[in-house]
């Protein structure tokens, strides 16, 4: 008999169904449990007919999952704004529509075995719309419909990434996600079960670590369960800001958690160096041993018992919150403790809980600016890492941007994230290590925008051009902390690239507007393309000593298709751009 040939199936499948098995194996990773039989059955709902392409449910937890990957996010999500709308007015009308009426037997069926017997109200459950987009949701459209939980690709990735290396005690950082808190989640919402964590901690003076004035170092010993329940850690590239640069540290090492987690197994002790993190001082109290209070104010200056020039004995009690201890080093050897359903949890379950971990904190002063914090720690981070592994470049800048937020990279750094966001070049810089077909944006920040955006010296700077009266006040920003001057020039910046891609674009053909690749040697958009009209500015500042509109651009690069771009080689920008310059600029 003459077998079928299986029909290969189309580029969007492929992305849908790529898409679709990331976003299940996240569920799977954080042990949510899959709806069997909910794709492609339509119901109506208040006069509405519609569908829903996945549910999941964890505890008293029910995620009703919508997957796209169109690139008319904005067409789509209107459709599906009145069913969200509906939705949304009344969670316990829909999930009580959906049981009377048998819409999913297996919804039926879960629900009776595995919510109904721990929580019998609705009203107990927390549900959810997660929107899930193969392309990045502009903030006016995700703004413009709330109480939906925008799922697009980079905080997928995130979450891939975080959810193959932690597995369940990922969970915290999934619900803050979805606006779900620790006291609505689980037993918590049937009774307190939060625990304050008192220990014995020694708090060091800044006298004794010469760090800036308020800033406390606190040392003490906690179990692996309770910093978990408690920790994040400011990675790179995180969720709750996807174009902000503060999330700079490297992404947990599965394989690495893996090592230490089978090392914990078989010897049952703790590795001996310490955990370093951050504090959030809201969440922070002190007593002496005698039980008396200690008050620190708003720049970190004990009152009471402790003595400011020594180290002093206290008792610390941390609050049972999540997201209140900032891991800046020591993440994997914390989350090789992690809830997991492998082989070895049944020991590391009983280590989690009674082995004890030496944890340095750093305890910044109340009414440090958070600017100043992120840049503390980044520094600290940086003088960790950087004898221990080879720093990539694109984290050395993210890091850059924290440590030393007013140099020409930073302003470079936040200039690419603002290009990517609107404008011709939308979409179309690297942000993210795991992002494709995108140009990469290291080289460009370093040799194609530094030396345009320096704001020290240079004729051929847009520095030079800028019409700002306190633009003088850039110079001594950095001492002075006064980060609105430095905003101000990023806008600038921005605005002044626009209106030239912008040209650049319009006097291309659509096809040379794309990634350049091996499979699309057409496209022109590569690191040498970009740094050469970059270059080409800096003629036009240094000899026309001023800026163009977008029309005025348009008008001067109308024979712009005639220009070779591809004779250029890698470095050779600096070149591309003064020719640009000589054949459309001089007249």
């Amino acid at each position: 008999m003459k077998r079928k040939t299986k029909r290969k199936l189309t580029p969007v499948e492929l992305a849908q169904r790529k898409q679709k098995g990331m976003i299940r194996n996240i569920f799977n990773n954080l042990g949510f449990y899959r709806i069997k039989g909910v794709e492609g059955k339509k119901f109506v709902y208040r006069e509405r007919t519609t569908e829903l392409d996945d549910i999941y449910v964890l505890e008293n937890v029910i995620v009703l999952v919508e997957y796209t990957t169109t690139n008319k996010v904005k067409e789509h999500l209107t459709k599906k704004n009145l069913i969200y709308g509906l939705i949304n007015e009344d969670h316990e009308a829909f999930i009580q529509f959906l049981l009377d009426n048998n819409i999913y037997d297996n919804l039926v069926e879960q629900y009776n075995t595995l919510i109904k017997p721990s929580f019998r109200s609705l009203s107990q459950l927390n549900v959810r719309i997660l929107y899930c987009s193969k392309e990045d949701i502009p903030y006016e459209y995700s703004s413009s419909i709330k109480k939906v939980c925008y799922f697009d690709y980079p905080i997928a990735y995130y979450f891939k990434y975080l959810t193959a290396s932690l597995k369940f005690s990922a969970r915290t950082e999934f619900l803050r996600f979805l606006s779900i808190p620790p006291e609505r989640f689980s037993r918590n919402i049937l009774e307190d079960t939060s625990i304050q964590e008192k220990m014995k901690a020694y708090v060091i003076p800044e006298v004794k670590t010469f760090f800036n004035d308020g800033y406390k170092v606190v040392t003490f010993y906690m179990s692996p369960e309770a910093i978990i329940k408690r920790a994040y850690v400011l990675r790179h590239e995180g969720w709750e800001d996807k174009n902000s640069a503060e999330f700079y540290q490297r992404m947990a090492d599965p394989g690495r958690i893996s090592k230490i987690r089978r090392f914990l197994a078989q010897e049952e002790r703790v590795f001996v160096n310490n955990i370093i993190v951050t504090l959030s001082e809201k969440d922070i109290s002190f007593t002496t041993l005698e039980d008396e209070p200690i008050q620190i104010d708003q720049k970190g200056k004990a009152k009471g018992s402790v003595v400011e020039d020594k180290i002093s004995v206290v008792k610390m009690t941390i609050a049972d919150k999540s997201n209140i201890i900032g891991i800046i080093d020591g993440q994997h050897r914390v989350y090789a403790y992690h809830e997991d359903n492998d082989i070895l949890e049944s020991k590391i379950a009983r280590l989690r809980k009674q082995q004890n971990l030496l944890v340095t904190g750093i305890l910044f002063p109340e009414n440090e600016d958070i600017r100043e914090r992120r840049k503390f720690e980044a520094k600290l981070f940086r003088e960790i890492n950087v004898a221990q592994v080879k720093i990539p470049t694109k984290l050395q800048q993210e890091l850059e941007m924290m440590v030393n937020p007013f140099s020409s990279i930073s302003i470079g750094k936040e200039i690419i994230i603002g290009l990517n966001q609107a404008g011709a070049l939308e979409k179309k810089l690297e942000l993210y290590s795991f992002e494709e077909h995108k140009v990469k944006t290291s080289s460009i920040v370093s040799f194609g925008l530094r030396p345009l955006i320096k704001y020290s010296e240079g004729d051929d700077t847009l520095f030079s051009v800028w019409n700002n009266v306190r633009k003088l006040d850039l110079l001594q920003a950095q001492e002075k902390k006064d980060y609105g001057i430095r905003d101000e020039y990023i806008t600038f910046c921005i605005e002044a690239l626009r209106p030239l891609f912008s040209a650049v674009k319009n006097n291309l053909d659509v096809e040379d507007w794309n990634i350049y690749s091996p499979k699309n040697k057409r496209g022109l958009l590569t690191i040498t393309f970009i740094n050469g009209i970059l270059n080409m500015l800096r003629c036009i500042i240094q000899y026309k000593k001023k800026l163009y509109s977008f029309e005025e651009y348009d008008k001067m690069l109308a024979n712009l298709r005639t220009f070779d771009f591809r004779k250029y080689k890698t470095s050779h920008y600096r070149l591309m751009g003064e020719d640009l310059y000589k054949k459309f600029m001089l007249n």
